[in-house]
């Protein structure tokens, strides 16, 4: 059951997918019916609707945004994974004013794919021993390849709705040092997307009726100014923990990190997998790799207080307006 948090909820803790999560007044949280009837008694909390508050972005206009780049790391364009990367870009492609695109790496069917969307491709970025695309290079590209100041990370299986709005709001407000960053919406789809017409409305009652918020500790974009990231760890994608380095780092340093989950819809066309199933189907090198990965991420989170999840971001964007978390 859906619950909106308020002021008598302050330092709340609740397990989200496994991770203990700190929420705040404000915050929308997904809880067992019992926890969400005791909350309510108790005035914690208030009753809230996933098709209400949480998917307005969705239907919003685009105007008034930001000027923009998203920089990806396409997957081969090969069955479902053709699928949502493509529904994926022309999601991106339709907001105002449109992002600038940059595809980097080299699999199969991204050089295609990049002339048919009119995107820049960086083909030539260096990998690991077993040829994963490297964090560090993808930064690398995305800080130095697009025209534009602002850029923005963006998984290629993503439609996103709303960030050049959200990108407007906070770069007004912060300059040229922040990390936008929200949680993603699951959903279960595996056809082509027709964008014209009504399609937002479409995307909002597949999210309204089948989607479910996931977990803060996943994330699946990272927008910020050119030079906010001047140095990243050679983490491989795609075997967690580098997402959570990116708002600890953050942290960390000072920049300001402002968690869009309200505000920017981020639509993820495959339902998540457990952990167990994913550490069954991973061969013992991709593994290694996870575990690279996790070292990485957990000498720095030494030096912080923070798990390097959307709801440690000390600021957030609620029905337009951006707010410090108390």
């Amino acid at each position: 059951m859906w619950v909106k948090l308020t002021q008598k909820s302050r330092g709340k803790w609740v397990e989200v997918q496994g991770v203990q999560t700190k929420f705040h007044p404000g915050d929308f949280v997904e809880v067992g019916k019992q926890t969400a009837m005791k909350w309510i008694l108790d005035g914690s909390a208030v009753p809230a609707k996933p098709g209400g508050d949480l998917l307005k972005c969705i239907v919003q206009p685009d105007e008034g945004g930001a000027e923009f780049s998203i920089f990806c790391c396409p997957m081969p364009f090969e069955g479902d994974v053709g699928i949502w990367q493509r529904n994926a870009i022309r999601s991106w492609k339709r907001m105002v004013p449109a992002p600038e695109i940059v595809m980097c790496y080299d699999d199969e069917g991204v050089e295609d794919e990049a002339e048919r969307y009119g995107a820049m491709h960086v083909p030539n970025l260096e990998r690991n021993d077993q040829g994963t695309p490297l964090i560090s290079e993808l930064w690398g590209a995305g800080q130095e390849y697009p025209t534009r100041d602002l850029v923005c990370y963006v998984n290629s299986d993503v439609m996103v709705v709303g960030l050049g709005r959200a990108l407007a709001l906070v770069s007004e407000k912060f300059g040229d040092k922040f990390l936008l960053v929200g949680q993603r919406w699951d959903i279960d789809l595996k056809t082509d997307v027709n964008y014209n017409g009504s399609w937002k409305k479409k995307l909002h009652s597949w999210v309204a009726s089948g989607g479910m918020l996931h977990g803060p500790d996943a994330i699946d974009y990272f927008a910020f100014p050119k030079g906010t990231f001047p140095e990243v760890p050679p983490f491989a994608i795609g075997r967690s923990s580098w997402d959570n380095w990116m708002i600890l780092d953050c942290m960390i340093r000072g920049v300001p990190v402002i968690d869009a989950t309200y505000s920017v819809a981020v639509v993820h066309q495959e339902k998540p997998i457990t952990l167990r199933e994913e550490n069954w189907r991973l061969p013992v090198a991709r593994l290694a790799e996870k575990a690279v990965n996790r070292s990485l991420y957990l000498k720095r989170k030494y030096e912080g207080t923070w798990k390097g999840i959307t709801n440690d971001a000390p600021w957030i964007i609620v029905e337009g307006e951006l707010r410090e978390r108390r």
